[in-house]
Formats: structure tokens, C-alpha cells, sequence
């Protein structure tokens, strides 16, 4: 397989893909080679209703966590994207009451010990 590299461009304007530099407006910047997880990450995307996002994470945990404890492994550890703080706070309190262990992790918390 060959390598494949992407162009970015900081105006609002397409950049061609397949011709680096091709941006007309300035010095396209080479992003190295696309890349894919090693072997051991997996990767899944779910679609989902804004209503339902935090339900759907929770279900689909759960289930990884049922099926790794019917295989007899540990729970894979785990990290879920959001877009803002309250919303990684919002999804790791509803693990949690799922008896999902979970932390949230943003720029917003204490640095301070208690």
C-alpha cells in the first residue's frame, strides 16, 4: 500500500488533494502519512440522535463489559470523545451509575489534592 499524505490549508478554500502545494493562496502544509491504529486499539463508530448519545455510549459499554467478563477478561480500557467539558462530565456520571467505572478528563478540573 502506498503512502498517502494530506494538505492543509489555513483559508477557507479546497485544497487538492492528490497535488501537494496546489493551494493557491498559500504554502500547503504536508501532513506525514495517514495512518491506522495498531493492531490492538479498535476503533467503532455509532450513529446516534442527539437525544440518545449518552444512553448509546452507556449501552454499548455495558455490553463490552459483559462480553469481556463471559470471556474472562478485564474490561478494555476505554476513551470516549466529547466536545465540551460538561458534556465528558455528563457521560462519566452516567457510567458511573451504571457501575461503569469512569473519569472525566478536560481543562476544567482542579489541579488542587483533596
Amino acid at each position: 500500500m502506498g503512502q498517502q499524505s494530506a494538505s492543509l490549508c489555513g483559508a477557507a478554500r479546497s485544497v487538492d488533494q492528490s497535488k501537494p502545494g496546489s493551494c493557491s493562496c498559500c504554502d500547503a502544509l504536508q501532513v506525514g502519512q495517514v495512518s491506522t491504529p495498531t493492531a490492538n486499539v479498535a476503533q467503532a463508530l455509532q450513529k446516534t440522535t442527539e437525544t440518545n448519545k449518552i444512553d448509546d455510549v452507556v449501552l454499548l459499554l455495558y455490553e463490552e463489559m459483559q462480553q469481556a467478563e463471559t470471556n474472562g477478561h478485564r474490561m478494555p480500557l476505554t476513551i470516549v470523545f466529547v466536545e465540551r467539558k460538561l458534556r465528558a462530565d455528563k457521560v462519566a456520571e452516567a457510567l458511573r451509575a451504571e457501575t461503569i467505572s469512569a473519569a472525566a478528563l478536560h481543562g476544567g478540573l482542579s489541579q488542587v489534592l483533596t
